[in-house]
């Protein structure tokens, strides 16, 4: 019991603030781990984590696919860019 005894003697918002970080890395580390684990059942617009990672690599080495499935999460979350406007306007 004497190894936490430290515990005993932080105050209410340091218990907090220790809880809530414990809480939110355990939440991101399962977010990540999800994320490299579901890839490949992962929806193009919703892609997310690891998975959006690999995905906008490939895309940027060319890989067809990658690049088809990386302009439709740029499209579902709008965040196309000026190269994609200008070839609406043609």
């Amino acid at each position: 019991m004497a190894r936490l005894s430290w515990w005993h003697r932080c105050s209410c918002g340091w218990k907090f603030l220790l809880t809530f970080l414990s809480v939110f890395g355990a939440w991101t580390a399962w977010w990540w781990i999800d994320s490299a684990r579901t890839c490949d059942r992962q929806a193009p617009a919703a892609l997310h984590g690891f998975c959006l990672m690999q995905v906008r690599e490939r895309a940027g080495q060319g890989d067809a696919a990658a690049q088809q499935a990386y302009e439709r999460y740029l499209e579902a979350h709008g965040e196309r860019g000026p190269d994609s406007a200008q070839a609406d306007r043609r």
